[in-house]
């Protein structure tokens, strides 16, 4: 009798260890770090393993015995940040990067107001799609204050930003704390799928040199971020369908913008984007923007002019405004 209550006690000890370990994804919180200039990093951060590192182990330290399960993504790039931002799988994102103000006051970096991932990348628009699942969002750079000005987050979703050059792991310590003060417990998902009309358009991009690794980019319509493609090793093809939202009434509203984010440097040639073709409904064709030789205006985007039939209110499909459901959580292109 006596091995028979151990072993129900074991039993019932490892059905909590179980369930401790399958949280629900609202419990989940992400650091995500990226670095495009390691040379301003303080020389305390490359002695105890480098700056990363000294992240990771403060973000895991802070959240220890705590209902949030810490997971940790570092040196990504813009693409990862995308897929983070709107899988919906946390609750809680921690953004820790360079960052510039209006100004040009910044730590790394010398440039227009932007927030940088490893490439250079301003990612800034991204920060647009964050799942509605995801209710805290902290962008820990400095001057990343001036990043929410023109933000157009979901209702619900708690920002924090900085106004001043900062330091970054106290300024990731700080956010944390403010954080927990907003969450005590992690939150029920609450989100219904909800779901909008528009246009459909798919992209192709061809990557043609198998010696060159292309970048990830994304797909704008009025400013708007549509959809994005990793970056990826030539001797492929990528695909992507989107959603130009609702019926457009002129040319101009089915304009397509691919582009990298990437700041321009001094010196450095264009962004060689791959070969884009674009299709839809039917009599929709689009035309590049670009020199005689037909290479693109601009050094890390193309600009493709609609030119074909505009479609009606018939052509018009409905899609996710999100993922949800049992799209939650996959990966896509």
């Amino acid at each position: 009798m006596k091995n028979f209550r151990l072993f129900t006690l074991i039993s019932f000890l490892l059905l909590l260890s179980g369930s401790h370990h399958s949280l629900a994804a609202s419990s989940k919180v992400l650091l995500i770090t990226s670095f495009a200039d390691t040379k301003h990093i303080p020389l305390r951060y490359q002695i105890f393993g480098g700056l990363d590192k000294t992240l990771e182990s403060a973000f895991r330290k802070k959240f220890e015995h705590t209902d949030f399960d810490a997971e940790v993504r570092t040196d990504a790039d813009s693409y990862e940040l995308y897929r983070d931002l709107t899988e919906g799988k946390y609750l809680g994102i921690f953004w820790v990067s360079h960052g510039t103000s209006s100004n040009g006051a910044s730590t790394g970096l010398n440039s227009a107001e932007m927030l940088a991932d490893k490439n250079l990348v301003d990612v800034r628009p991204l920060f647009n799609l964050t799942h509605p699942e995801t209710q805290w969002l902290a962008l820990v750079a400095c001057d990343s204050d001036q990043a929410l000005n023109n933000f157009q987050g979901h209702e619900g979703l708690v920002t924090f930003g900085y106004k001043k050059k900062i330091d970054a792991l106290r300024g990731l310590k700080k956010a944390i704390r403010v954080f927990k003060r907003s969450f005590q417990k992690p939150v029920e998902p609450k989100i219904a799928c909800v779901y909008q009309s528009g246009t459909p358009v798919h992209l192709t991009r061809t990557l043609s040199d198998p010696s060159q690794v292309y970048p990830a980019v994304w797909v704008e319509n009025k400013g708007k971020v549509l959809g994005m493609l990793p970056s990826a090793q030539g001797g492929v093809i990528q695909s992507l369908d989107i959603h130009v939202e609702g019926t457009p009434s002129v040319r101009t509203d089915l304009k397509l913008r691919v582009t990298t984010g990437t700041m321009q440097v001094d010196g450095v040639k264009p962004v060689d984007l791959g070969k884009v073709a674009l299709s839809g409904t039917p009599g929709a064709s689009w035309r590049l923007f670009g020199k005689p030789d037909g290479t693109p205006i601009g050094f890390d985007e193309a600009i493709y002019q609609f030119t074909g039939v505009l479609p009606s209110s018939s052509d018009e499909e409905s899609f996710p405004a999100f993922l949800c459901g049992e799209n939650q959580g996959s990966e896509r292109h």
